[in-house]
């Protein structure tokens, strides 16, 4: 599907059953490098408000 510009598609995902691991070290790394650890990433995965924008 090919979206043109200020159109909107709408869909629903469902996280819920979702399961996350990672290496701790690569844990590390990031916090490091993005001030941001997985931990705190995965939230976002579970965030009912988030918006999703189409990003050719």
């Amino acid at each position: 599907m090919i979206l043109e510009q200020g159109e909107i598609f709408t869909y629903d995902v469902h996280m819920s059953d979702s399961e996350f691991e990672w290496v701790s070290k690569k844990d590390k790394a990031n916090a490091k490098k993005h001030v941001v650890s997985f931990s705190e990433a995965k939230t976002a995965f579970f965030d009912e408000t988030a918006m999703v924008i189409h990003d050719p």
